[in-house]
Parts: C-alpha cells; sequence; structure tokens
C-alpha cells in the first residue's frame, strides 16, 4: 500500500469522527449545533474535500497497479524482483547517490523514483516565507560625518535680497615698533571698499511613489529628509572650503611627506 495514500486515509478518517462528534454532542442534548460548532463542522469538511482529489488520483494508481499485477499473475508471468538502485531504502533518510538516480529516474517518467522523491522531500525556509517573522536587527547603520566643521568655525550672517551682495572690507592702519627714539612712527590709512560676494545655491530632490510612502515604514521619511539635510552640509562645506583655499594669499611651505614613524 502507497505510504501518501495511507497517510491521507487515517487523515480522513480522524477528519470524519470528528465531525461525526460535534454532530452526536448535539444529538444527544436535542439541540441545534452552536455558531462555534459548526464552525469548526465546517472546517474539518472544508480540509476533507481539500484531500479527495490526492485520494482518488492515488487511489486510482492504486487500483490500476493492483489491476495490472492480477492480469499478469493469472497469465504465470513471474513477478521480477525490484531493482535495487531506485527502490527506497528503510532508511528514512536516503544517501545522495541514492537521491540523485531517483532524480534522473522520474525525469524519464518513473513513476516508483516519483513517488521517492515526493517523500524524500526536504523543506527549508524558502518554502514558508509567509510564517516566518522579519525584524529588523538594530537601527540604520549610516556613516556620514555631515558636522560642517569649516562653516561651523566662521562667523555666520543672513544673505540680504538680490543675486550679489556686496560687504564691506576693512584694511586696517599700519602700527608698528619704533625701534630709535624719535624715530618717525608707520603711519597708513584706512580703507574701506565694496567686496562682491556672489550668491550659490544647493539643493536636491527625491521622487517618493505614493505607494513606497504609504507601504513602507515611517521611517524612511525621515531617513529621506535628514539624508538632503546630511548632504546639503557637505557640499556646503566642501564649497566654503574651496573658497576659502582660493582666496588665501599667505602661504607656507609643507615639510616634506615621510613614512619613518620617528620623523
Amino acid at each position: 500500500m502507497n505510504p501518501r495514500l495511507t497517510a491521507l486515509r487515517t487523515e480522513h478518517d480522524n477528519l470524519r469522527s470528528a465531525i461525526e462528534a460535534i454532530d452526536a454532542a448535539a444529538a444527544d442534548e436535542a439541540r441545534d449545533l452552536t455558531d462555534s460548532e459548526r464552525t469548526e463542522s465546517d472546517q474539518l469538511f472544508e480540509r476533507m474535500e481539500a484531500l479527495n482529489p490526492e485520494i482518488t488520483r492515488l487511489a486510482d494508481r492504486q487500483r490500476s497497479m493492483d489491476e495490472t499485477a492480477g492480469i499478469l499473475a493469472r497469465l504465470g508471468i513471474p513477478a521480477a524482483q525490484p531493482n535495487a538502485d531506485h527502490v527506497r531504502s528503510e532508511d528514512p533518510a536516503p544517501t545522495a547517490g541514492e537521491w540523485l538516480v531517483n532524480y534522473n529516474r522520474a525525469q524519464i517518467g518513473d513513476t516508483d523514483a516519483q513517488e521517492f522523491l515526493r517523500a524524500a522531500a526536504q523543506q527549508g525556509l524558502a518554502d514558508n516565507p509567509g510564517v516566518v517573522p522579519e525584524s529588523v536587527a538594530a537601527d540604520i547603520i549610516k556613516f556620514v560625518d555631515s558636522e560642517r566643521y569649516l562653516v561651523n568655525s566662521m562667523t555666520t550672517r543672513p544673505m540680504m535680497r538680490g543675486d550679489q551682495k556686496q560687504i564691506r572690507l576693512v584694511t586696517q592702519p599700519g602700527v608698528d615698533e619704533q625701534t630709535v627714539e624719535f624715530e618717525e612712527l608707520t603711519s597708513s590709512k584706512l580703507s574701506i571698499v565694496k567686496d562682491p560676494v556672489a550668491r550659490q545655491t544647493f539643493g536636491g530632490y527625491v521622487e517618493v511613489s505614493e505607494q513606497d510612502e504609504e507601504f513602507s515604514d515611517p521611517v524612511l521619511m525621515d531617513e529621506l529628509i535628514m539624508g538632503l539635510a546630511d548632504q546639503y552640509a557637505i557640499q556646503t562645506d566642501t564649497a566654503a572650503g574651496a573658497g576659502l583655499v582660493a582666496a588665501a594669499t599667505n602661504t607656507a611651505d609643507l615639510p616634506p611627506a615621510t613614512t619613518d614613524p620617528d620623523t
């Protein structure tokens, strides 16, 4: 007897017994089924109905095999010994070679090999993702350093309206040491000129679909906004540094690079 068919028969009988027990309990008390009993009975019956196609298929297969065996027996044809290389062993865990032989035979239509593979099927996490919970192990990892070290070290002022701003650049009068008595002191005038400062625009945007906004965690929008803010800080600080280097008038030679740890 096919072991799968035997298991289905056992499950079918248990389901039927459970339904009959529910009906019998209500009959003994001369009452109708309660809502919970009716729901349970319907669920048991639906499971029985779901088993019917496989039971019918396996039963027809077993019946055909038995009828064919009977015809061969009546004709006096001796039964052949089963081929040991594709019959399932008593060991529930097949060897790799046994599985491979049966796999190859199943590809060419060997029903016994197909049944062997069906019984020996392995199930992993990928087979049932619907019942495997997903969890985030920690917060979102971010290594971006958005501290504007250069800009924060300066005095910042709000920009005036217009595409260009004029600032007052002051050259202070000179003061120096008098090294000899009665020597004339250093004299230089105060100079205040206008120095234009061109404006620059920095920005960025991301187009977010309605589905991404509605279906994802709200933390998405927080990270998106903070990501744009971080990049704004990085780009503006870099631009400020480039402008400072370009405007520098005092230079100094750096010592040559060395790999000597004692230098």
